[in-house]
C-alpha cells in the first residue's frame, strides 16, 4: 500500500525512522534526482595492467589514469530509457520488489 504522511509548517510532528522508511515515492525520487545532479561528476582510476577498450581498440597502459564520468553514465541512452525525464518508478522496481 501507499503511505502518506501530512506535515504543515506549524506541525511539531516528527517522523519516525518506521515512517520515512515506508515513503516507497519519496526514495525513488530522491535516487533518480541522485542519479541526475549527483553529488560528484566522477572519478579518476589508475589502471594496474594494461587494457584495451573493447568498442575501440584504444590500447590502455598500465599506471595510465583514466576518468569515469558519473555524469555522462547518467546520461547514457544505452542504460537509461528516458534520459532527463523524472523517472519515479525505474527505481522502485530496482529497490523495492
Amino acid at each position: 500500500g501507499t503511505t502518506s504522511i501530512s506535515l504543515s509548517d506549524h506541525s511539531s510532528q516528527r517522523i519516525s525512522f518506521e515512517q520515512l522508511n515506508s515513503l516507497v515515492y519519496l526514495d525513488c525520487i530522491l535516487r533518480e534526482l541522485l542519479r541526475l545532479v549527483g553529488p560528484a561528476l566522477g572519478t579518476v582510476r589508475t589502471l594496474t595492467t594494461d587494457d584495451k577498450l573493447p568498442a575501440s581498440g584504444f590500447e590502455l597502459g598500465k599506471g595510465e589514469s583514466v576518468m569515469i564520468s558519473f555524469y555522462a553514465l547518467a546520461r547514457d541512452k544505452r542504460y537509461w530509457s528516458d534520459l532527463y525525464d523524472l523517472n519515479d518508478t525505474e527505481h522502485k522496481i530496482i529497490y523495492h520488489d
